[in-house]
């Protein structure tokens, strides 16, 4: 989707709902996997938590605060195609959690 046609679309949406719209076409903007498998990331806990409390298990919600502070290792989930799922190395649930890369800090 080109420039052109985002600006299209997000113009002939409700007022109220073009901010949701706009958002999540922005973070389908990144096309190409910004993360390599073996890559060290943090999880961005407070965002994740932030976005929609409600609809997290309380067993997620364990998960992702005990991830605070904590390095871990990027592995690309093949099933998709660009690399923007990503699982971690270190999580013992089966199956394993998925993030996407967005919610995931490369560590310097």
């Amino acid at each position: 989707m080109n420039r052109e046609q985002r600006r299209k679309l997000i113009k002939i949406q409700p007022k109220k709902d073009r901010k949701t719209l706009k958002t999540v076409m922005d973070r389908t903007l990144i096309k190409d996997g910004i993360f390599s498998d073996g890559d060290k990331v943090f999880v961005k806990v407070d965002e994740i938590v932030s976005r929609n409390p409600e609809s997290l298990t309380q067993k997620y919600l364990e998960f992702i605060e005990d991830c605070r502070g904590k390095k871990f290792t990027v592995e690309i989930d093949k099933t998709y195609k660009n690399g923007t799922m990503i699982s971690l190395k270190e999580d013992k649930n089966e199956p394993k959690y998925l993030f996407w890369q967005g919610d995931l800090e490369l560590v310097k």
